[in-house]
């Protein structure tokens, strides 16, 4: 759901040329049991500006979304892209989240 609230989100945003869920990128990580394994964010965002933004979409915060961001923090570096975490909590800031999923649940 949250995901899907902020396609909508992306879609309605004009300075957004291009978003994809179907992007190539995977980011190698090393998880807290000592194992890598691979993580596909969510979102690649194209900008007007031409900024390129690997976006992240959880409902809370747990360490292994922490060990995965600081990972993709390191990818979107050197790719020179920026890597951005969305929470719930930040989704709903105007009570954004809320409506929509009471508007769902209508549907």
């Amino acid at each position: 759901m949250l995901e899907r609230l902020r396609m909508i989100q992306l879609d309605s945003d004009n300075k957004v040329v291009y978003w994809t869920k179907k992007h190539k990128i995977k980011i190698l990580y090393k998880a807290k049991t000592g194992k890598f394994h691979y993580y596909i964010p969510d979102f690649k965002i194209i900008y007007s500006d031409g900024s390129v933004v690997i976006e992240e979409v959880k409902g809370r915060m747990t360490d292994d979304v922490k060990i995965k961001a600081k990972y993709a923090n390191v990818f979107c570096n050197n790719k020179g892209y920026v890597y951005r975490l969305i929470t719930q909590r930040e989704l709903n800031e105007n009570g954004e989240y809320r409506k929509f999923i009471r508007d769902f649940r209508k549907e």
